[in-house]
């Protein structure tokens, strides 16, 4: 209920501070930006489960040090 809200207001704000654009130009732009949105997802998601990996098998200790 909480996201419909603020989907709601969010679309209702843009048409008071944008009255030129149409509701179905905002959802159109809705749209394009949930593709992008998946094509970034794999990454996020991989870079994540590394993160997550990374803690649960703690393969560094205190005063390691890095040497680039």
């Amino acid at each position: 209920m909480d996201t419909l809200t603020w989907a709601a207001g969010s679309l209702s704000a843009c048409l008071i501070a944008f009255p030129a654009l149409r509701p179905a130009d905002i959802i159109s732009c809705l749209g394009l930006g949930s593709v992008g949105i998946s094509f970034a997802f794999p990454d996020i998601f991989k870079y994540f489960l590394a993160e997550i990996l990374l803690l649960l098998h703690e393969p560094f200790q205190l005063g390691d040090r890095i040497i680039v």
